[in-house]
């Protein structure tokens, strides 16, 4: 009774006016229905006013095709499903099959299945039943048809002494040629042997009616008995697989019986009895049945050797609907071991065939010309998806970088047709469930959130959500995914937005675990909330710049990866992502301390006049700064790269990039005016004008520091101290140490000495470099002696940002005496520092991106021309 309202509403689109207003006023159950007189009710026959919702209805025609169009048919098989009638009125369902399947046989008889003289050689016409007067025989067929969809419903599997099962071997099983002699035969006993024998040889009957009443019916099959139908139809399996040459008419009867058997196999599919049922699997490798593979074989076989054939139309059809909803009847842990992999690939390239303008990006295996029409296409499209989703890639060469694949799906998710975009968005979805350890799929996919258009991107982004959202997804560069997910908080369509902040609070969470969030106010927080729980929730439209700075300043740590990240990004994004890229960079900025030993350090008492309120954060707290060598080197490469090519498109943006990083530390100033002076001496053609503008934003941010230090570099006119050269590797260029002799020097000058002096250049002029060599030597030998030792290992002879000490470290070892001479000036290792120093910046894995300067650069076999400082700082 509690399931009657539940059913009956699925009736409703069947039912006349009238009927459907008594639904409305009436309590509905078993009884309602049994008191209905209503020949809609009673006959399973339509007028025309109750089949406008049908498509298939006709107004003077019994419709026994599928029982779709009658309701008391719909309603009686509703109420007998899988969890309803079937497993919780065990009982019931005992009682009834003995006496539906007496009914059965004793209605036999009167639906007189013997075909009518009319077109009788035409085995393949449409299923559609003429125009003409309803007869008696008509109201027969359809409670018929009832009976046998029930007793198919109901049967118990076959007692195991029954000698057509003893044999584990499927063929052993009878030929449907001794089945057809008994078919009429009443038969005293109730057992499900008889009724197979009864219906399966209609499949052959050349009356419509009856052949699509017995298909609807054996549909219905419960999965108990579905194995003892299996080992009915292996005959007609084999038959129907079977490429034989043959005459025209053994051909055409061949043709009906494929088209009935996949028929047949594709409502079975579609009822979910292949998922539900025990004998589908094999019971060692719980791959599918052989009989099923076999039939699954030999059928793309068939379609495959005539492919133009028009009578194939509705196999073809009919085929890839049983296909996919057969691997959708199965939960997606086992879809792995359902086909083999050269299976999947054969049908997989026999559906793209079929899929006209979808399989657009294959390659070889478009066909934008396929027949059938729009609707073969887009079934073929879903088996496509559904077989490629069917575990692990069958071919995983195919979602390696630059893979065969992605193009195809990139057309996919850029269709305007809502259909195949909701299709093409799942199917990106079970990729990455399916394929967790092909990280290039991953990588793909986050690439087009910034690459794709806006209708791509948000499939990609939505193809995250989902996955990271379940489970914990493998994920080697789980920056990526935070950039990602950051970036689309930023995004002015709400869904997408929403979906990133979610997503936020999930990362969070599972890579950072629970972090006692910032205090807001100075008030204290709740110290078992994670990191961005407070953020997201206090709340709801959180800026995207101020989920940058509180993850800037919760976890310093991920600034190189961020920033590395970011600028790798940058280079291959949309216009408007490039934008937002830039502007959430900003708060990473404000971690970034620029380390360049050759750069004499600030006064301590800089940190606070010169960066007054910029060193301290949103919790009051005064931060510090972190720094490298090697970091200097990746951000002043990468943001001089993106001022040279992006500059134009985005000069506002950059030059906030530029001003930010200049006004967060004291030193960062010099340290960025050095790099502007070491690449302008170093190919001043190409890299002077952009070298310029850099110079311009600076000015604008701190015009008195910056007027300070120029004009400090317009009094020295000594060189750099150093040979420029330029190498292959970053940060393209190499300072090596001008050992020259002097014309000043004293020739009984100690050599220590003479050095000091010979590298000090000739000044004109009351001041001196600021960058010592003496003392620059001194320091980083000091940091040698600490163990510090270049990030990238000593095998590549080069310094960061040309620290002079590293590479004579390398290139000529400095006696210990001579070193031990020079230590006492710098402060020792126990001294306590008035300066404050910056925490090593850890950097991404695998080294970070650093972005192709080399297309601005000349040749490295052409010489550096050298320039005076002084000459340099005028060109600026």
């Amino acid at each position: 009774e509690r399931w009657c309202p539940s059913v009956l509403e699925n009736c409703t689109p069947l039912l006349p006016a009238a009927e459907k207003t008594a639904m409305q006023s009436a309590t509905l159950d078993m009884q309602w229905i049994a008191d209905r007189t209503s020949s809609v009710w009673t006959a399973g026959i339509q007028d025309e006013s109750s089949s406008k919702n049908n498509a298939g209805g006709s107004s003077s025609s019994v419709c026994v095709t599928s029982g779709s169009s009658d309701p008391w048919a719909m309603f009686l098989f509703g109420l007998i499903e899988r969890g309803r009638v079937l497993s919780k009125c065990s009982s019931a369902v005992t009682h009834s099959w003995p006496i539906v399947y007496t009914r059965l046989h004793m209605l036999y008889s009167v639906i007189d299945p013997t075909p009518v003289s009319d077109n009788r050689a035409s085995l393949l016409r449409s299923s559609a039943p003429p125009r003409r007067p309803v007869t008696e025989r008509d109201m027969y067929l359809v409670v018929w048809r009832n009976y046998a969809c029930l007793a198919m419903r109901v049967v118990p599997p076959a007692p195991s002494p029954v000698v057509r099962c003893a044999s584990p071997d499927l063929s052993l099983s009878s030929s449907p040629d001794s089945l057809t002699t008994e078919r009429n035969e009443k038969g005293t006993s109730v057992s499900p042997p008889g009724l197979y024998k009864l219906l399966i040889p209609l499949l052959r009957c050349e009356v419509h009616d009856v052949r699509d009443s017995v298909v609807y019916a054996l549909a219905k099959v419960n999965c108990e008995a579905l194995k003892d139908l299996m080992e009915e139809l292996v005959g007609y399996i084999r038959e129907a697989v079977d490429r034989k040459q043959e005459n025209m008419r053994r051909r055409r009867r061949r043709d009906a019986l494929r088209l009935q058997l996949v028929r047949t196999f594709e409502l079975i599919a579609q009822y979910g009895t292949f998922g539900n049922s025990t004998c589908v699997l094999d019971r060692d490798s719980q791959s599918l049945h052989p009989t099923i593979v076999e039939y699954i074989d030999g059928a793309r076989l068939c379609l495959e050797m005539e492919p133009d054939k028009d009578a194939l139309a509705d196999i073809k059809l009919h085929f890839c609907n049983f296909i996919r909803h057969m691997l959708k009847s199965f939960p997606l842990e086992m879809h792995h071991r359902l086909l083999k992999r050269d299976l999947r690939r054969s049908l997989f390239s026999l559906f793209a065939s079929w899929a006209g303008p979808h399989s657009k990006g294959l390659g070889n295996l478009e066909s934008l010309s396929a027949p059938g029409g729009q609707d073969i296409q887009f079934v073929a499209l879903q088996s496509m998806t559904a077989i490629l989703c069917c575990g692990p890639c069958f071919d995983p060469h195919s979602l390696s970088e630059d893979g065969a694949l992605y193009p195809w799906i990139d057309h996919l998710l850029a269709s305007d047709d809502p259909k195949v975009y909701s299709l093409a968005c799942d199917t990106v979805i079970l990729l990455l469930e399916c394929n967790p350890d092909i990280g290039s799929l991953l990588d793909w996919v986050v690439d087009r959130c910034y690459t794709a258009k806006a209708q791509v991107a948000d499939g990609c982004f939505n193809a995250l959500t989902t996955i990271f959202s379940v489970r914990e997804y493998p994920c080697d560069h789980y920056t990526a995914v935070i950039n990602v997910t950051l970036m689309n908080t930023g995004c002015p369509r709400t869904e997408i937005q929403e979906q990133a902040l979610q997503l936020l609070q999930i990362l969070d969470k599972r890579f950072f675990g629970a972090v006692g969030p910032l205090p807001a106010d100075g008030e204290p927080g709740d110290k078992n909330r994670s990191t961005l729980d407070v953020l997201l929730s206090s709340t709801y439209c959180r800026s995207q710049m101020h989920l940058s700075r509180q993850l800037a300043e919760l976890h310093p740590e991920l600034t190189m990866p961020m920033f590395s990240e970011i600028t790798h990004r940058f280079q291959t994004a949309r216009p408007e992502v490039r934008q937002l890229l830039l502007g959430y960079l900003l708060p990473w900025l404000y971690n970034m301390e620029l380390v360049d030993p050759n750069v004499p350090p600030a006064n301590p008492l800089n940190y606070f006049q010169y960066c007054g309120d910029s060193t301290r954060s949103a919790t009051g707290m005064r931060r510090e700064g972190w720094g490298s060598v090697e970091a200097t080197e990746m951000v002043l490469n990468n943001l001089f790269y993106i001022t040279a090519k992006f500059a134009d498109q985005h000069a506002k943006e950059i030059e906030e990039v530029w001003a930010t990083l200049s006004h967060c530390w004291p030193n960062n100033l010099k340290v960025i005016i050095r790099y502007l002076l070491i690449i302008s001496g170093m190919a001043p053609n190409e890299l002077l004008q952009y070298a310029k503008r850099v110079v311009v934003y600076l000015a604008r941010a701190k015009t008195d520091r910056l007027l300070d230090e120029m004009m400090t570099e317009l009094h020295t006119v000594e060189t750099l101290n150093w040979l420029i050269e330029r190498t292959e590797t970053p940060p393209f260029y190499r300072l090596t140490s001008m050992r020259k002799a002097s014309s000043h020097s004293d020739p009984g000058q100690p050599e220590t000495s003479r050095e000091s002096t010979t590298e000090r250049g000739t000044i004109h002029t009351k001041r001196h470099s600021g960058e010592d060599p003496a003392k620059g030597t001194c320091k980083s030998d000091t940091l040698i002696t600490y163990g510090f030792t270049p990030p990238r290992g000593p095998d590549k002879i080069r310094t960061a940002s040309g620290p002079p000490g590293l590479l004579e470290e390398v290139m000529t070892p400095i006696a210990d005496n001579e070193c031990f001479q020079v230590v006492p000036t710098v402060p020792e290792e126990n001294t306590r520092f008035d300066v404050p120093q910056p925490h090593p910046l850890p950097m991404p894995e695998y080294g970070g991106y650093f972005a192709p300067l080399t297309e601005y650069l000349p040749d490295s076999s052409q010489p550096s021309t050298g320039f005076h400082r002084c000459n340099v700082a005028v060109m600026l």
